[in-house]
Parts: C-alpha cells; sequence; structure tokens
C-alpha cells in the first residue's frame, strides 16, 4: 500500500475545473497537457489497493487498481487524448469541461474499490 496515490480522475477533474479560467494563447496546450498527464500516470500504475478505512463492521475502499481495471484505465485515458485531440477545434470551454468531467467520472468508476464486511466481525 503506497502512502500516497493520485488517482488519474482527479487530474482530469481539477483540469476541468481549471479550464475555464486558462487564458485563450494557452488554452490548446492546456488542453493537450491535461489528457496526456492522465495517460501517463494511468500508464505508471499498478496494481494495488488504496485508502482502506474501517467504518462500522465494514472496509471501505477507496481506490482498487488490479490488471482489469488497468486495461479499462488505458483504454479510457486514450480516448480522453484522442477526444480531445479531435475537438481542439471547438471554442466554448464549457463542451471541454463537460468532456472531461464525464472522462474523470468514468476514471473515478473504473478504479473505485469496493466495500466488504470486515472478516474479523465473526457476520
Amino acid at each position: 500500500m503506497s502512502s500516497l496515490w493520485l488517482h488519474p480522475a482527479f487530474l482530469l477533474l481539477f483540469g476541468a475545473a481549471v479550464l475555464p479560467v486558462v487564458p485563450e494563447r494557452l488554452r490548446k496546450g492546456w488542453l493537450l497537457f491535461v489528457p496526456l498527464l492522465v495517460f501517463g500516470r494511468t500508464c505508471l500504475l499498478s496494481p494495488m489497493v488504496f485508502g482502506e478505512v474501517r467504518f462500522l463492521d465494514w472496509t471501505l475502499t477507496f481506490g482498487r487498481v488490479d490488471k482489469l481495471s488497468l486495461v479499462f484505465g488505458y483504454i479510457l485515458s486514450l480516448m480522453a487524448v484522442l477526444g480531445t485531440l479531435y475537438g481542439l477545434h471547438v471554442r466554448r470551454v464549457g463542451e471541454h469541461v463537460a468532456a472531461w468531467t464525464y472522462a474523470g467520472a468514468s476514471l473515478g468508476a473504473i478504479y473505485a474499490g469496493i466495500s466488504s464486511r470486515c472478516l474479523s466481525s465473526g457476520s
């Protein structure tokens, strides 16, 4: 278990939140940088479990990376890169924000952990 885990979804959601205040002359660079950063972060992930917290008699897992989620994460982050590249001609910032929010939420769902009962509770 790592002490610091930077979720790829956080990068996309942060990029989407900052995008409206990025000056127009820097916007295309930002539009290319953020998805490429997310793809790079996704490629550096290794199977692990992050952020397990015990709550009552449940164990809440805030991040789980396994081999299957890695494959889906690679595909989705590559789709974010290609989709943003395809949409560079779009001038309305809200459309990019919506697309990155959708992709960030999808990455969040891919790496979501499963809540399970603690095995030591005897249930």
